[in-house]
């Protein structure tokens, strides 16, 4: 389902959001959020932009909290699209233990929302079945499969998007392990969303999130433990969007790779002027 605006946006933004919506091209569709999950589009759009430009050729997309799987087939179908417009190619992942989350640990878990057992998966088999060959489904505690799956990321495809929908606090923390991991599985800057930094709009929810719970706690403890790798946000996303207030956009994070061999030698030999830094540095979208 493709949702609507959550703001009014001026008559120019919604006459050529119309537009889109019958003519655009996929790249103009995911700027109008003309898709069913924005986040998961820009991400894996973003993540196959990167790539191209570090000279990849095949990324690793992933999602922490699979569920009933309507996410996954959703990133499933996603990279399907975006390899039709960048010729890079996915490997998707979909991690979860099938039995829902577990007992909450203490406060920072937020047991006032969450209880052990919710978002269990009901539906595993039918869910195996309608995955694509490109995908795989891993079920397990995130703290054993994160391990084996990373052993079997090749650096010809490293992590380029990662999907964090482990609602709660300590599962986060295991799932954050995957940024500690060697940085050529890594892109040299990959996309991240993380579902739970904002509580769902008219839930008591917004009001229950802090920094001191939750993803949040979660993120702000990998930045203050790693010297290189770092969880940012993108400060330019909100300006460079026609729908800039979407509250998406405050879930999306850059996880920077400092230490990567990619960001620390030079891409290329020659010197540029400045009007081939700006056509050779550029990017396909406006990020």
């Amino acid at each position: 389902m493709i949702p609507e605006p959550r703001h009014r946006y001026p008559e120019h933004v919604i006459h050529e959001r119309q537009r889109v919506s019958e003519s655009g091209s996929f790249r103009e569709r995911v700027q109008y959020d003309l898709v069913a999950r924005p986040s998961y589009a820009f991400g894996v759009l973003a993540a196959a932009d990167i790539a191209r430009f570090f000279g990849y050729r095949k990324v690793t997309v992933i999602e922490f909290g699979v569920a009933n799987g309507d996410g996954l087939l959703n990133l499933c179908n996603l990279t399907e699209q975006v390899s039709a417009v960048t010729n890079i190619e996915f490997r998707v992942l979909g991690f979860d233990n099938a039995i829902g989350l577990p007992e909450p640990v203490d406060y920072r878990d937020h047991p006032e929302s969450w209880s052990k057992g919710d978002f269990r998966m009901t539906n595993r088999p039918q869910l195996e079945q309608e995955i694509p060959p490109h995908a795989r489904l891993l079920i397990g505690p995130v703290s054993e499969t994160l391990p084996e799956a990373m052993r079997d990321i090749s650096d010809d495809a490293p992590v380029g998007f990662v999907a964090h929908d482990m609602d709660i606090y300590s599962s986060t923390v295991d799932c954050l392990k995957i940024y500690e991991s060697d940085a050529r599985k890594l892109l040299p800057v990959s996309i991240a969303y993380f579902d739970d930094t904002l509580g769902a709009p008219g839930r008591i929810g917004t009001l229950l999130r802090n920094e001191w719970c939750g993803q949040l706690l979660a993120i702000n403890e990998f930045n203050r433990r790693g010297e290189y790798r770092k969880i940012d946000i993108i400060r330019t996303l909100p300006h460079r969007r026609p729908l800039s207030d979407e509250l998406w956009l405050k879930q999306i994070y850059a996880i920077h790779a400092l230490d990567h061999p990619l960001r620390n030698s030079s891409k290329r030999q020659a010197s540029y002027s400045l009007d081939e830094h700006q056509s050779t540095m550029s990017l396909d979208w406006p990020y």
